[in-house]
């Protein structure tokens, strides 16, 4: 009997993790014979392709929060707390619970567009909050006073704005 190489081995091992996040990320429909129903998310949003767009999953998923509180501990929501639940339930992907550890998922991207995290730096020097672009010039986030909300960006986030992200 032959023996693999470890470098096969490996490969084996890569090439069906890549396949496996591709999967989650891009919104493949399950190949279980038995399930052909999906999400109402999912028939809300879905591609002429007929796959679920990450972009809108992310919206979706941050408009069922609309009007929690802000806080700390279960149904309250801070703004980076508010983000990492959004994209993990959106998309399946852990990122960091900090502004600042937050800014160091994904890519800068040329244009903004739904469903990327816009990071806001209120003393100039370090990431201090962060939201969801709902595009045409909107966002949702937790803020300080009213909870979660979808806005306008106002005078001082365009002031305060740094960069975006997105994350797919």
């Amino acid at each position: 009997m032959r023996s693999l190489r470890p470098q096969a081995i490996l490969s084996a091992i890569v090439i069906s993790f890549l396949f496996l996040a591709i999967s989650a990320i891009e919104g493949v429909p399950s190949s279980d014979p038995n399930s052909d129903s999906i999400s109402t998310t999912e028939k809300a949003y879905t591609s002429s392709a007929g796959y679920a767009q990450p972009n809108d999953l992310i919206i979706a998923e941050a408009e069922s929060h609309l009007g929690e509180p802000y806080g700390y501990g279960p149904g309250a929501w801070r703004c980076s707390e508010f983000t990492q639940a959004v994209i993990g339930d959106a998309l399946g992907v852990w990122i960091a619970g900090s502004p600042a550890a937050q800014l160091d998922y994904g890519w800068q991207p040329q244009k903004t567009k739904r469903g990327d995290l816009l990071f806001y730096s209120e003393d100039g020097f370090s990431i201090t909050h962060v939201a969801i672009y709902m595009g045409e010039g909107r966002m949702i986030h937790a803020s300080t006073y009213y909870g979660v909300i979808a806005t306008s960006e106002t005078r001082w986030m365009e002031y305060a704005y740094v960069t975006a992200r997105r994350i797919r």
